[in-house]
């Protein structure tokens, strides 16, 4: 009997511990909602990923916490634990905060008044607009803004450093706004390049890239058209960087793919290992095979391997095969690189040219300069303020500008040169000089920015990771009547051709100064 009676003991005694043993279970299993917790219910990204995107977060939690980030100013409860991914996320709701931030956010993402500069049709002097208060505020594109930064936090462990970098770029780009954009990466990244360099030549109006450099020893690739990367076409490939390349129109994105990219100089963003790796294009082995056309006309096809940023090999750049007039040369839009702005008499002194590097806040007074001195020493029968591959600056110098160009009789021809590189305040003024100066005419080729907007930009150091993102803040300036245009033409299209590359000549200025166009 006691044995009987021990053993019974015993088995509720083993009962007992096997219950506690549930209860301390369930408890783990339902933590306080204090503490950190990984997020379920990935919400599911419509734009196209690359061909093999990363694996979807495994999701334990309810539905309630699907999106750890509201961005509606609520406490963020971070959820992460190890050192790499918690600077992720903090990096991840920094980024998100600032451009939803009530104050001082993105105008398309915060609903509250921006000021609008809007130039009126009619013409009745150099400062005819008026300002408005408006709100730019689109509360899907909040939505959509708020649904990719959840979709960053909840797979942050699954990503690489690139792919979360170029995942920031992406929730930017949806802004459509160039003023609004993530630098991807920067020389301290080690960003894997493959050592060619193009240049963007338009046939029948169709963007096509040759290339201008390759390493040495390969100079047969120089002036080779550019079809494909493992098979995806070239327009394939900027169509899928749309997604990254934050952008106005499809000039603008077109220049971003095929001049430097922010602080990236060492090569062609549709060179970037990194990138083309992210959009698909590539596979983990770091070979990529490029399908060219040569000068002949020969399909050819070339494997490189991509190197480190600073381990770039050597690369012969093109040479013209024949030298030209100097007054018509490729050469002179990058003979002074250090002036923001600079002149030169052409053509005899019968032309001047005014070159704008950027729009400095003193380019009004350096072009007056020039125009004085001009008119003092010489019969200048045309000027030409060449705005091409200029990005942007300061757009408070176009009164005294187009007063300076007014200054000119009608007998002497005015002409502004815009093309895909010209972008920001570039575009502002030559537009507003289009609009003032009645008798100056815009040369060249589309704007890489549309007539509907530009904003003003500050630039923000994400702490952890240290990523430069900029973004627009209040200001709006509409400088046009044409306003809902998508994109700023010249009054006379002049593309550079691959016939007058070839030769060093720049077909928009040898447009210009050629009599037989006058």
């Amino acid at each position: 009997m006691i044995r009987l009676g021990n053993h019974n003991r015993v088995k509720h005694m083993i009962c007992l511990f096997g219950a506690l043993v549930m209860i301390l279970a369930l408890l783990a299993c339902s933590r306080t909602a204090d503490e950190p917790v990984a997020p379920t219910g990935i919400p599911t990204q419509e734009i196209t990923q690359a061909a093999t995107p990363t694996a979807t977060p495994t999701v334990t939690q309810s539905p309630e916490a699907e999106m750890p980030y509201k961005g509606d100013g609520s406490k963020y409860v971070y959820f992460t634990t190890n050192e790499r991914d918690r600077e992720w996320e903090e990096d991840i709701v920094y980024f998100a905060d600032h451009f939803l931030n009530p104050d001082y956010g993105h105008p398309k993402l915060i609903e509250r008044g921006c000021e609008i500069c809007y130039l009126k049709d009619s013409v009745k002097g150099y400062d005819d607009w008026e300002n408005k208060y408006e709100s730019l505020y689109d509360s899907e594109l909040r939505d959509e803004f708020i649904k990719r930064i959840n979709v960053l936090l909840l797979s942050i462990s699954e990503k690489s450093e690139s792919e979360l970098r170029l995942g920031c770029a992406e929730a930017a780009a949806i802004i459509d706004d160039g003023h609004t954009s993530v630098w991807v990466f920067s020389e301290k990244d080690k960003v894997s390049f493959y050592p060619l360099k193009v240049t963007p030549i338009y046939t029948d109006g169709v963007l096509e890239a040759y290339i201008n450099a390759a390493p040495e020893g390969m100079e047969d690739l120089l002036l080779c058209r550019l079809d494909a990367i493992n098979g995806v076409s070239f327009t394939e490939i900027i169509d899928r960087a749309s997604r990254i390349i934050s952008h106005e129109n499809v000039t603008h994105l077109q220049n971003n793919m095929v001049s430097a990219y922010y602080s990236v100089s060492m090569a062609d963003i549709v060179f970037c290992n990194e990138i083309l790796h992210y959009l698909g294009v590539l596979d983990e082995t770091g070979t990529a095979r490029f399908s060219l056309t040569d000068v002949t006309g020969a399909a050819r096809e070339v494997e490189l391997l991509c190197h480190r940023q600073d381990e770039m090999p050597d690369l012969i750049e093109y040479q013209a095969q024949a030298r030209t007039d100097e007054s018509i040369g490729t050469d002179i839009i990058f003979s002074n690189e250090e002036e923001s702005v600079w002149s030169r008499l052409l053509d005899n002194e019968r032309v001047l040219y005014i070159r704008l590097n950027e729009c400095s806040s003193d380019a009004d007074k350096k072009i007056e300069e020039a125009i004085w001195a001009a008119q003092k020493t010489v019969a200048v029968q045309k000027v030409i303020l060449d705005f091409r591959s200029n990005s942007g600056g300061s757009n408070t110098t176009e009164t005294r500008i187009a007063k300076a160009l007014d200054s000119f009789d009608m007998s002497v021809g005015k002409y502004v040169l815009i093309d895909m590189g010209s972008y920001s305040a570039s575009v502002g003024i030559t537009t507003y000089l289009r609009h003032y100066c009645k008798d100056a005419l815009l040369v060249g080729t589309p704007a890489g920015m549309p007539s509907n907007g530009c904003f003003s930009a500050e630039v923000l150091d994400i702490p952890n990771k240290h990523i430069y993102v900029q973004k627009a803040v209040r200001r709006c300036f509409y400088y046009w009547p044409e306003k809902d245009d998508p994109v700023l033409m010249p009054d006379i299209t002049v593309y550079q051709t691959l016939e007058d590359y070839k030769n060093g000549v720049d077909s928009v200025l040898k447009y210009l100064i050629d009599d037989k166009n006058e």
